[in-house]
């Protein structure tokens, strides 16, 4: 497959790196056993953050870098797919109506968001592809499924929230 199809997708390319910063790749492998995305299963990712082996030796590279964040929040991935026609288009998925924006002011040992590759090193994990879940519940209501579902539209209620008024 021919890579320059995805180019006017791209907000960054290696022409942007600016001079003398490390020369970090990120690496994405579409994990399904059907080898198709599927609304019914949620199928995963593996994740690859790797630092090419000669950059800059000398010098350490430390960046925060959040796959449900920065990935999977408003400005992260994007779903492509290649029409009938043979074009790629993008698919709408919808955004995540509230994001945090990390606080600096402390960081601790155990964040897995915080990356130090060493040259030639590399960070890995597996993400499952996030559902949209509804943030908030309201006290009466009955909930069908955690995706936004309420009220008596499904037979099986799987949690029922005390207090209040539905309506």
């Amino acid at each position: 497959m021919d890579d320059s199809h995805i180019i006017p997708f791209l907000k960054n390319s290696k022409t942007d790196r600016r001079p003398n910063t490390p020369n970090i790749t990120l690496s994405l492998e579409f994990l399904s056993s059907s080898g198709t995305l599927n609304k019914n299963r949620a199928p995963g990712i593996l994740i690859t953050l790797y630092r090419t082996p000669n950059d800059i030796p000398n010098k350490p590279c430390i960046f925060y870098w959040s796959s449900s964040k920065d990935g999977f929040g408003p400005d992260g991935f994007i779903l492509l797919y290649y029409t009938t026609e043979g074009y790629l288009k993008q698919v709408e998925v919808q955004k995540p109506q509230r994001f945090e924006i990390p606080n600096f002011s402390e960081i601790r040992a155990y964040d897995h968001s915080i990356h130090q590759p060493s040259p030639g090193g590399c960070d890995r994990w597996f993400h499952k592809i996030p559902e949209r879940y509804r943030d908030v519940l309201f006290g009466g209501c009955r909930y069908s499924s955690w995706g936004g579902s309420v009220g008596n539209a499904c037979s099986s209620i799987i949690a029922t929230v005390d207090g209040g008024s539905c309506d």
